[in-house]
């Protein structure tokens, strides 16, 4: 059983999950791999949150050697002296910089960062992987206690690492994720601020106001960034487009026509080179949950990146449709295809020859 040392809650041993005094373990049972993976210098990392909120369960990030299974893989917990901060991120796979930081946003969870060991829920986590994985830095919303007991987290998108060139002179290197109640934080990855009466990041953008029923509100996607400019897609909100130059989110966005559902979309770009970028995302809310209702199938949007001006959408129904949505999918663009994954099948996407 993989351990780390912690005071935590630890293995529930009604299903199995048991640890010595001292260790908290990571149980199987609970524990659900939420994220993609990444692939960085070698290791193979993967991320985890719960399986349907079932407690005991904690945060973990698990580094494997890539070409040797059977080495002793490295281990990180975001809460070894309590419990939850799952790394959940709709799906998005850890981020990294070219320093070979890995960065995460853990969800709910214990939070109290002085203590020893210390507990990080609701937090952007900077881990640095040159030995084993540790916490070289974190930002924490001052609200923090709020988010926590109304189940209004971060974490529930990933996080981008964004090009040295949307920064400034003093904050040349940022990274951005969002929450429950639609807000996007801009952090300065060398100084993300630790946790604070009052938020001293870069900026914080309200994508889509919630004060109440943030659970079906809310940003439970990624970014995507092309070209000085950030694409979000909140649940039941449309397409938007905001300019980011010198450390700087310029409001009001661009936005397109189009409503997205449960659980809104990760947009992708693809385009040529500087030129020609066109934002794919995905209408999955028939996803067939309890968000989504009954399955149906989903609908890919095309839009160019400029204007935002509607290029594409596939039939909703019809033997030209894509299979059943499920959440969190976002599409792959290759060779000029569009590639989206569904309940049933791979839908591909292109012109017809």
């Amino acid at each position: 059983t993989l351990t780390v040392a912690g005071s935590g809650d630890t293995g529930d041993q009604s299903v199995g999950c048991s640890a010595n005094a001292g260790r908290v373990p990571i149980c199987a049972l609970r524990e659900n791999q939420r994220p993609g993976l990444q692939l960085l210098n070698g290791m193979v990392y993967i991320a985890w949150a719960s399986h349907g909120d079932n407690t005991p369960y904690h945060g973990w990030v698990i580094g494997y050697h890539a070409s040797n299974l059977s080495q002793a893989p490295v281990l990180f917990n975001t809460t070894p002296g309590g419990g939850l901060g799952g790394i959940w991120q709709s799906g998005t796979g850890p981020a990294a910089d070219l320093d070979g930081n890995i960065y995460v946003i853990t969800g709910n969870g214990d939070f109290d960062p002085g203590t020893t060991p210390p507990n990080y829920g609701d937090s952007f986590l900077k881990l640095g992987t040159a030995s084993g994985l540790s916490v070289l830095d974190s930002f924490t919303p001052s609200n923090e206690a709020l988010l926590n007991s109304n189940d209004w987290d971060v974490g529930s998108g990933g996080a981008v690492v964004l090009p040295d060139s949307a920064g400034s002179t003093a904050h040349q290197q940022l990274l951005i994720g969002g929450d429950k109640v639609g807000v996007l934080y801009l952090i300065d990855r060398n100084n993300m601020t630790g946790f604070n009466g009052n938020d001293q990041i870069v900026q914080e953008v309200t994508v889509l106001s919630c004060t109440s029923g943030c659970l079906d509100k809310g940003i439970f996607s990624t970014p995507a960034y092309w070209q000085g400019n950030l694409y979000v897609v909140a649940i039941g909100d449309k397409l938007k487009k905001y300019a980011i130059a010198n450390a700087h989110i310029t409001e009001p966005p661009v936005t397109a026509g189009d409503t997205f559902g449960h659980p809104g979309a990760s947009p992708a770009v693809s385009s040529s080179g500087a030129t020609n970028g066109v934002v794919w995302a995905v209408n999955s809310h028939a996803n067939g949950t309890g968000n989504g209702g009954a399955s149906a199938p989903a609908v890919l949007f095309a839009y160019d990146a400029g204007t935002l001006t509607k290029l594409f959408s596939s039939p909703a129904s019809g033997t030209a449709a894509a299979g059943n949505a499920v959440k969190f999918a976002v599409p792959t663009v290759a060779n000029g295809k569009v590639y989206l994954g569904t309940q049933t099948e791979l839908s591909v996407f292109g012109l017809l020859p």
